[in-house]
């Protein structure tokens, strides 16, 4: 960084250095302000600056840039690389404190001085250091000097746990960049802007990934595929691999840890076949990378994908068998009884594991740099609904973004035109939709509190029933319901018979995390116990119901979005014991990994009844089946009473979940 007074032991004390790079130093306006403001801003009792960070997040060229602002304005600033220090630095530990206060006292005149900053980089590198620079330096040096520690942790609890010391002390963390950051980043080194979404879902705005690749890039190449830049793959894992080198149980531990979103110690040993010893599991949580969550522990989502790519390129057995054993695992956990807190989880992460590409890259790229909050609607918020619409109203404009599976190189686009959204404004009844509840509406805040998406979910009972007759997009399946459909339909009270999901929306469609929020937040209805219906002519909505198990409801297509723009409706039943059968049927469906053979001598079918038993788990129902076998619905009908008694099951949902747990056993 600085190149002026080095000696052997990696000491720099200098105010100026090469700034050439600084040409392509963007974004970071917070965190400039942030330490400004301290340097600048009115007097305060703050002396130390703490920066952290992931690795690689350009935290040593922050504070070149720090550097570069202090030269401006005649300041001093003093760099200590504690990488570089040697373990025995007795001659340092003298030698620094008295050239710092040399340089510092000279011609002090505190009214009229410009700030003087010693930073001391690399701290996590170097465990003599941090005593003593409480020791000595923190005590030693003039009470005009800023002290700057730089690290991937923010400082241990031996400097917050005094009093005094917090008074002094101001932490900021150095963040990856923005998707606005990253775009500016790529368009000054030339990138074609036909990567840029590619190059934003794989980073995530890490700085160094984006240096490393950007660097294998030609300035007209318009695509490129990651895993052939296994070298780059290589060099970032290497990076965050620096924390526990050579510990081969670590690395295990890391490896399974990089499948799952949320891990802790049963389910790593539960899905590695063998125990954690508690000393390696508290060596893991106390990685930089490594954050706690309501859930367990969880790897910084760009270092998790890089660790997947690397554990799949690595060994590609290794890792199907780690996620098999993953999904196996949450099954196992949502059919014994679970915790009602923890069911939602394990239904999405079972979901996750199984194995739908589609469904990982919309649902759950969520798992993001950006921390959410799902208000519910209510009275004194209303108003905030009333403005995103206002809103929506004044900006109709078309975009296209592109979802990417970051293992799998496979991207699906989400299009949607300006004429659909000038559409669904006009559709979108504020006022009449609030007669319904507030709390159909479900606003989405960002961690400052500003509404950045919106979801109207509308429960189906006796009270919506009308409305949603008479209401644009549903009436085209409420108004064909028969009487018997009605009378299930009509609960009473607060109860609910389903859900109709009227409305995605999200205030920037850029922001592709943003919206797979909102579709994550959607999971919890699987486990409603009704029906949920949707209609949608978006394309990608379509393909993301039928992976989902939603059948299409002959008859109910409607063109309320326009004349040449059918809608179709869809519906997912999973009243009563239906979730059971419908979570089995969908890990089958999604995986579509294993030729379906149920093993001929588990079961004592007759051909005929193999036949059944087969397309019954691929989920046709009897009249489908009888028309598929050109056999009567009767015939049908007798063949399964027949296969519920051969299998002693009871109903429908238990016999597809015990043919299936003989197919995987097999398999």
């Amino acid at each position: 960084m600085m190149n002026k007074g080095e000696n052997q032991h990696g000491l720099f004390l200098a105010n100026n250095g090469n700034y050439d790079d600084l040409h392509f130093f963007i974004g970071r306006n917070k965190e400039l302000q942030f330490v400004n403001s301290i340097l600048y801003g009115d007097p305060s009792p703050t002396r130390i600056i703490n920066l952290y960070g992931l690795a690689g997040t350009g935290k040593t060229f922050f504070l070149q840039k720090i550097n570069y602002t202090l030269t401006n304005q005649k300041g001093k600033f003093f760099y200590v690389d504690c990488k570089r220090f040697a373990e025995d630095s007795t001659f340092i530990h003298s030698s620094l404190v008295e050239k710092i206060i040399e340089n510092t006292q000279q011609n002090f005149d505190a009214e009229y001085a410009q700030p003087v900053v010693i930073a001391f980089d690399h701290m996590d590198d170097n465990s003599h250091i941090e005593a003593w620079i409480r020791e000595r330096v923190f005590i030693e040096i003039p009470d005009h000097v800023y002290l700057i520690f730089v690290g991937r942790k923010p400082l241990r609890r031996i400097w917050t746990a005094s009093p005094s010391l917090q008074k002094k002390m101001k932490r900021q963390e150095i963040k990856k960049f923005t998707y606005y950051d990253v775009k500016l980043y790529l368009e000054q080194h030339g990138i074609h802007h036909s990567l840029i979404y590619k190059l934003w879902n794989f980073t995530k705005g890490h700085p160094l990934a984006l240096s490393l690749l950007c660097s294998k890039l030609d300035h007209q190449q318009q695509s490129f595929d990651i895993k052939e830049q296994f070298d780059v793959i290589q060099e970032l894992v290497d990076t965050f691999f620096s924390e526990y080198v050579h510990d081969d149980q670590i690395r295990k531990c890391m490896e399974i840890a990089s499948v799952l979103h949320y891990f802790n110690e049963e389910n790593v040993a539960n899905i590695g076949e063998r125990e954690i010893p508690s000393p390696i599991f508290d060596r893991v949580i106390s990685l930089s990378f490594v954050k706690q969550g309501k859930n367990g522990w969880y790897l910084d989502e760009f270092v998790r994908t890089i660790m997947n790519l690397y554990a799949r390129e690595r060994n590609p057995k290794r890792y199907e068998d780690i996620s098999k054993r993953a999904a196996s695992y949450y099954r196992h956990k949502i059919f014994s009884d679970p915790h009602p807190n923890y069911l939602e989880l394990y239904i999405s992460e079972y979901i996750y594991h199984i194995g739908d590409n589609m469904i990982a890259a919309s649902f759950f790229d969520q798992y993001s740099l950006k921390s959410y909050e799902m208000e519910t609607g209510h009275s004194r918020n209303f108003h905030k609904v009333e403005r995103y619409f206002e809103t929506r109203k004044q900006h109709v404009s078309e975009y296209e973004v592109e979802y990417y599976h970051k293992q799998d190189e496979e991207k699906y686009a989400f299009q949607v035109s300006a004429v659909h959204n000038k559409k669904e404004n006009e559709l979108i009844d504020v006022k009449a939709l609030k007669a319904l509840g507030y709390d159909i509406f479900k606003l989405l805040k960002d961690d400052s509190g500003e509404i950045i998406g919106l979801s109207i979910i509308i429960p189906i009972n006796k009270e919506t029933i009308p409305y949603l007759k008479e209401m644009p997009v549903s009436r085209s399946y409420f108004t064909r319901l028969n009487e018997e459909e009605l009378v299930d339909y009509s609960v009473e009270g607060k109860n609910k018979a389903g859900w109709f999901i009227r409305m995605i929306d999200v205030k920037n469609p850029e922001e592709t995390s943003t919206r797979s929020y909102m579709l994550f937040s959607l999971l919890p209805l699987l486990l409603s116990g009704g029906v949920i219906i949707c209609s949608t002519p978006l394309k990608m909505y379509q393909e993301l119901l039928k992976r989902f198990g939603f059948e299409r409801v002959k008859g109910s297509t409607h063109f309320d979005y326009g004349p040449n723009t059918p809608s179709p409706t869809y519906l997912l039943d999973v009243r009563g014991p239906r979730l059971v059968g419908y979570l089995d049927h969908l890990a089958y469906k999604l995986q579509n990994k294993m030729r379906l053979e149920l093993p001929k001598k588990a079961f004592p079918f007759s051909p005929r009844e193999f036949e059944v038993a087969e397309l019954i788990m691929e989920g046709y129902k009897n009249a489908e089946i009888a028309e598929k076998l050109s056999v009567s619905q009767i015939t049908i009908k007798k063949h399964v009473s027949s296969l519920l008694k051969k299998a002693e099951v009871k109903n429908r949902a238990q016999l597809v979940r015990r043919l299936l747990d003989f197919v995987k056993n097999k398999n």
